[in-house]
């Protein structure tokens, strides 16, 4: 395209993703990923392909509920939990009535039951992150917008004490 490498390099370097889509933030030593913009099963994918690609101690997957997906929305959400044991996530927590199936479908498809955490509420979650979460691990926070996992960021964030 003939376009100057060092301009290339100073646009990629300048980039700012847009807030809660793929965002990589650094607190406490942890990495957070907020994408709590949306999800879809497609979209939930390439976010556990990424975090499954990154280094890290261990990787965290929570999860809130994916919506609108219509009549195979349970079937969609086990297909999500057996997409996250096979990517070997390390400690999933699930948090909705709809992501519950995605916590089962990993138990069932292999995923050690002590490395799963079916919660009922966001401040559930927040307690729980705020007892597991180590220094160098990956956070990956998902849900469909309606959900406002953003909001258990901000107060998991916020909480965070080591």
């Amino acid at each position: 395209f003939d376009i100057d490498m060092y301009n290339v390099r100073s646009a990629l370097e300048s980039f700012k993703p847009l807030n809660m889509r793929m965002k990589f933030t650094e607190i406490n030593g942890m990495t957070i990923i907020d994408d709590t913009y949306n999800a879809n099963p497609l979209s939930v994918k390439s976010a556990l392909d990424t975090l499954s690609g990154l280094n890290g101690n261990r990787k965290i997957a929570i999860f809130a509920d994916m919506l609108e997906l219509g009549g195979n929305s349970e079937q969609l959400h086990k297909d999500i939990g057996n997409y996250i044991a096979a990517k070997k996530i390390d400690l999933l927590i699930t948090v909705g009535d709809l992501s519950r199936h995605i916590a089962s479908a990993a138990k069932d498809s292999g995923m050690k039951a002590s490395n799963i955490y079916d919660v009922t509420s966001k401040k559930e979650a927040v307690d729980l992150l705020n007892r597991v979460a180590k220094p160098d691990d990956i956070l990956l926070f998902k849900g469909s917008r309606l959900t406002k996992m953003e909001e258990l960021i901000n107060c998991f964030t916020t909480s965070y004490i080591r």
